[in-house]
């Protein structure tokens, strides 16, 4: 039996792709502004995010100035904690607690986002999201810190709320911001109309071959 080829694309289509859906993975963009492998892509929630050093030093207050028109990070939002902790499950950091100072998602994705303070010999990053905490000002930190807690050094994986990091208060060299890529407008709009051109393409070549097949097939032939 033949299987006619529009059937077959789809299907190897399908194949292609699911491999991709089921796996996340965190992939270094370069930025125009901030220059080559400065943004991390987690392909699982499709957020682009900047590298937590070129956030350290600010307030909240100070980064949120910085994020309006004009701004030096104008183009990017605050992330929230939801957020933040869906990068870090991304990146195979699945629960908070200790993890090894040698675990490989750990070290990989400390190495993709950036460090911003050394604890103990060992890189960590530590970061404020937008999101509130039960009593203002304070704000949600998200880290990952190479402390002792046990007496011996691992990383420790925490979110707290803290009033350290709320409005008024100073930016810390060694604590940066959670931001990610505002998308442009209009081009989840480009994407749909792409998609649809396509569609539309393949339905007028396939119409385009049967009228073919028609045209050609020995009189009394069964139609399709």
């Amino acid at each position: 039996m033949k299987i006619s080829l529009p059937i077959l694309v789809p299907i190897w289509g399908l194949l292609c792709l699911a491999p991709l859906s089921a796996q996340a993975a965190l992939v270094e963009e370069n930025s125009s502004s901030f220059g080559t492998n400065s943004l991390v892509l987690d392909t699982q929630s499709g957020l682009t995010w900047l590298d937590l050093p070129f956030t350290t030093g600010l307030s909240y207050q100070q980064m949120l100035s910085s994020l309006q028109a004009g701004g030096t990070f104008n183009g990017f939002r605050y992330a929230t904690e939801q957020e933040v902790l869906g990068l870090f499950n991304s990146a195979g950091i699945s629960g908070l607690g200790n993890y090894s100072v040698t675990n490989s998602s750990v070290t990989s994705f400390i190495s993709l986002i950036g460090d911003t303070e050394t604890l103990n010999g060992y890189p960590g990053i530590f970061g404020i999201s937008g999101t509130p905490g039960t009593a203002a000002p304070s704000q949600m930190a998200v880290a990952m810190q190479a402390l002792k807690p046990d007496g011996l050094t691992s990383y420790v994986y925490v979110f707290s709320v803290t009033s350290s990091y709320g409005d008024g208060n100073p930016g810390f060299p060694t604590v940066g911001s959670w931001l990610v890529e505002v998308p442009e407008p209009g081009s989840h709009l480009l994407l749909l109309a792409g998609i649809a051109g396509l569609a539309l393409n393949g339905v007028r070549k396939r119409a385009i071959l049967r009228n073919k097949a028609c045209a050609t097939a020995p009189s009394g032939a069964a139609s399709l």
